[in-house]
């Protein structure tokens, strides 16, 4: 939070008070006359502040997030934190101007805090090209992958064709398992930071044999096309 007011004591009773004589903290009657002043004064500052504060994405309160989730016609998650609320507006202002490598970026970035792989070339012998996104997300931020298609969709004028991949690195412990005449059986589970709506995708996992076992490395690619 930004503070608006330079804030030398831990309320406003305690400046107040600090401007009278020191006998005047053993008169119960103007104690509590500066405790109720000061109370006021607390009230009306930390609005004052809320209102500054509201001026920034980083800072607003539900409230302002809410008009501004309105404004831009951004589709409501109750499990969506205010967190990733800001930074879904973020993206949308971010996203403002001409079409570009760049700008789709910067967008992607605002919202889940990596840099996407993006590229424009050939997928048919007709030479049509289309637009590649491929997402990474990082393990210290989450978000819904929903998101990253409404502002992408939104984006991206209609006569373009893309195809936008989220790549989660899903990392495991070494597996060793024991052979047996009619080969080798393991299981293993995962969990994949972000949230990620029911879909279609598809899971690829490549073991490399060793004489001592099996060291196995998962990989899982979420691929929607439009």
């Amino acid at each position: 939070m930004k503070w608006f007011y330079d804030r030398q004591y831990a309320s406003n009773y305690d400046e107040l008070i600090s401007y009278y004589p020191r006998y005047y903290r053993d008169v119960r009657e103007m104690v509590a006359i500066l405790q109720a002043d000061g109370k006021l004064l607390d009230g009306a500052q930390d609005a004052i502040e809320q209102v500054y504060n509201n001026n920034f994405i980083d800072y607003m309160d539900e409230q302002t997030v809410k008009v501004f989730e309105s404004l831009l016609c951004i589709k409501q998650r109750k499990s969506r934190t205010l967190e990733e609320r800001r930074r879904l507006i973020k993206a949308y202002f971010v996203g403002f101007g001409k079409l570009s490598a760049t700008l789709l970026s910067e967008m992607i970035r605002a919202y889940t805090g990596s840099d996407p792989f993006i590229k424009f070339e050939p997928f048919d012998l007709q030479r049509n090209n289309m637009l590649y996104i491929s997402v990474s997300p990082q393990d210290e931020c989450d978000f819904f992958t929903g998101d990253v298609i409404d502002i992408v969709s939104q984006k991206i004028p209609a006569h373009i064709p893309y195809r936008l991949t989220f790549e989660y690195k899903v990392r495991t412990t070494p597996l060793y398992v024991a052979p047996a005449p009619s080969g080798l059986y393991c299981t293993m589970s995962a969990r994949v930071r972000g949230k990620i709506p029911p879909q279609s995708g598809r899971v690829a996992a490549l073991a490399g044999a060793a004489a001592a076992g099996v060291y196995a490395q998962t990989g899982a690619k979420l691929r929607l096309e439009d």
